[in-house]
């Protein structure tokens, strides 16, 4: 005879199924040999009505592992899913079911990337190191604890939507906000950890995290180029459309070329793509227009060997 707690650890990974398809995409490990650690693969989407009809817009894409009400402790340790946190390149989330009212709670990761890009190598190579999880409803905290003395490493996953399974996203899409919002700023986070930008949003007031370090100091001045070149293709731009900028254009062109002239003087090895995109601007010619669709952007590409 088979186990009753199977049964209803199953009846809690469909309910959790059945509430998350309310507002997104699902699939899941088809066997065992697929499982690293999350139950459900999901896809957000948003409601978009046409001609009085309801679409689905697919968003981003994030992960969930699901968990009964009281399988829950204060604080969980989470060392065994130290190298799949990692790696993975989705937002993770733990859910919360709770069968007796048939209520999902989503937690978000937000510190995942944050504390990885700080003590990743601690947690990893450590045997002795603990990676703690923490459920909490308060916002103000930041995502994530370091103790280097004691070796324990905490994230603590922030409340950011309640779903109930009678939910009607149609009827009430602000349920989901908080939870749209966290997930963007977790994609955020991620991709700054990806490419070495290691400038992460956190919980609190929409606090910016900055790390400096070993990593950090290999790449902030290749970063600070591209940002600088990104600067003159918008200047160029609003050359373009002078009328409409010539206010922030004045203003800008004075800080932006002092800067890059500070920078031409004292370095040997200017990277061509700044370079290029600073001569690209230069023979820009203002043109005293309003633009016909503000939305409509210029590019550049340059060959580059850095």
């Amino acid at each position: 005879m088979g186990l009753y707690s199977y049964r209803e650890g199953w009846q809690s990974e469909n309910l959790a199924k059945y509430i998350l398809s309310k507002f997104s995409f699902i699939s899941e490990p088809v066997n065992i040999s697929d499982d690293f650690g999350a139950d459900f693969i999901g896809t957000a989407f948003r409601l978009i009505e046409v001609d009085k009809n309801y679409k689905t817009q697919p968003l981003q894409s994030f992960v969930v592992q699901i968990k009964s009400h009281n399988e829950i402790h204060t604080n969980m340790n989470f060392k065994k899913y130290a190298n799949i946190l990692n790696i993975l390149e989705l937002p993770f989330f733990l859910g919360i079911i709770n069968r007796d009212d048939l209520t999902l709670n989503i937690y978000a990761g937000m510190g995942i990337p944050i504390l990885y890009s700080f003590r990743g190598s601690h947690i990893l190579n450590n045997p002795n190191s603990q990676l703690i999880v923490e459920l909490t409803n308060d916002h103000t905290r930041k995502s994530y604890d370091i103790d280097d003395e004691k070796k324990i490493y905490s994230l603590r996953f922030i409340l950011v939507a309640t779903i109930t399974a009678d939910y009607s996203y149609k009827n009430n899409p602000e349920a989901l906000s908080e939870f749209f919002k966290v997930l963007n700023s977790m994609q955020e986070n991620i991709s700054s950890r990806l490419s070495k930008e290691y400038i992460f949003r956190d919980y609190g007031a929409n606090e910016i995290v900055i790390l400096a370090g070993p990593g950090s100091v290999e790449t902030f001045r290749g970063n600070f180029y591209k940002r600088l070149a990104e600067c003159f293709h918008n200047l160029a731009w609003m050359r373009l459309n002078y009328k409409q900028y010539h206010k922030l254009l004045d203003k800008d062109s004075k800080i932006f070329e002092s800067v890059y002239q500070i920078i031409a003087e004292n370095t040997q090895e200017l990277p061509s793509f700044l370079a290029s995109s600073y001569q690209y601007y230069s023979t820009t010619t203002v043109q005293d227009i309003n633009p016909i669709d503000s939305s409509i952007g210029s590019t550049g590409t340059f060959s580059t060997n850095e």
